[in-house]
């Protein structure tokens, strides 16, 4: 376990692999062998010694973004994912209400897996602390930084109902392997769909690669790959304007790369209702007569020094896309620095265009209602609440 960061994770740049691969994998089976009779010295179970595997089984439930959505950070994380895709395995409660004792995982156990091996008294001391725990444990995320993944930004959490929550988080850390180059990316969750997703995919199955620093929505200095350390250095999770400062250790000649991002809330909706765990959960029907919540994402990029800064942005798989850009040109009959970079689009090179930005420019993507093939526009990422 100390191959490990302190959330508990492997050092592994996706998001998916680190649900299982951490601390607490060791530690549960290390659960048998002391079932079995082994040396108690092994219990790796004992948070004053070993802070990490337990510290992994909590990273599970602060991934939840949005209300239901995860951070979606490396590889497997893509648009064939809907949201919800993490709390499909809640398995790992059973070590966690063990290890720590916590309502949290008793609320898990109590509400989302069926009784296992415990005896009618260790039942009925799940059942009364699965009692002090008011709703799921994810809902009760507040703005967070987990320092080898993100900087989160949560509003609307005084919503039980998903649909009514509003998250924006900024990448940070550095991971090793299934490894994307998205130091400070930032990704949008509203209204129970995740608004700017991520490819999801290691290098070599998609083209562009998800791998490169351009198909992330991060700005680019003199084309250096943003793959580089990065932290949270300010946050702040006060009602109606939560904010959060975040920087990258410059490439060489430039002197900061600082991203600074607000969340502001416009209004609460209407039609928001406590929602049982079996609502909370993937692809359970809601009432469908809401009008979700909104907030804005204020978004503010500094750079010092270079050449070119290149600011690559991207919305969710569309159906529709527009823009203000004026001179509007094929990319190949762009300035050649343009043509270069839109020729590692080449799977659709009738979609690559080149134009000038007005003084205020404007760019909308259309979440796509239908996609062919499984979980990716909304109908397959809302399901029955399409």
């Amino acid at each position: 376990i100390s191959g490990t960061n302190r959330e508990g994770t492997e050092f592994v740049g996706s998001t998916y692999y680190a649900q299982g691969e951490g601390a607490s994998r060791v530690a549960a089976s290390l659960d048998q062998y002391l079932r079995a009779g082994g040396d108690p010295k092994y219990d790796l179970s004992d948070q004053q010694r070993y802070p990490k595997p337990a510290a992994h089984l909590y990273w599970r439930l602060e991934n939840v973004v949005g209300g239901r959505d995860f951070l979606r950070i490396g590889d497997v994380c893509g648009p064939d994912k809907g949201p919800g895709h993490t709390l499909r395995d809640l398995e790992f409660a059973r070590s966690g209400w063990r290890w720590t004792r916590d309502p949290k995982f008793a609320f898990l156990l109590r509400n989302c897996l069926t009784r296992g091996q415990e005896t009618d008294a260790e039942w009925s001391e799940i059942e009364a602390a699965a009692a002090r725990q008011a709703r799921a444990p994810w809902l009760d995320n507040r703005s967070r930084v987990l320092p080898t993944w993100a900087g989160i930004l949560e509003s609307g959490v005084e919503h039980d109902d998903y649909r009514f929550r509003r998250a924006a988080y900024v990448r940070v850390g550095y991971g090793i392997g299934h490894e994307h180059q998205d130091s400070l990316d930032l990704q949008v969750v509203a209204q129970g769909l995740p608004m700017t997703i991520d490819g999801g995919q290691r290098r070599g199955y998609t083209i562009p690669t998800d791998s490169a620093s351009f198909v992330h929505n991060t700005v680019l200095v003199d084309g250096a790959a943003a793959y580089r350390h990065s932290w949270v250095s300010a946050l702040a999770d006060q009602a109606g304007a939560r904010y959060l400062a975040a920087e990258a250790v410059p490439p060489a000649g430039v002197q900061l790369l600082r991203r600074q991002v607000a969340l502001v809330d416009v209004d609460e909706g209407q039609g928001s209702q406590p929602l049982s765990v079996a609502q909370q959960m993937l692809d359970a029907e809601l009432p469908k007569t809401v009008t979700p919540a909104n907030s804005y994402v204020f978004d503010v990029f500094r750079t010092g020094g270079g050449r070119q800064l290149t600011y690559a942005f991207h919305g969710p798989l569309n159906d529709e896309f527009a823009w203000t850009a004026t001179n509007v040109k094929p990319g190949a009959q762009a300035a050649a620095e343009e043509a270069e970079l839109l020729a590692k689009f080449r799977l659709m090179p009738d979609l690559n265009l080149a134009g000038d930005a007005p003084a205020t420019f404007e760019a909308t993507w259309r979440l796509a209602l239908d996609v062919d093939g499984p979980g990716q526009g909304e109908r397959e990422m809302a399901g029955k609440n399409f």
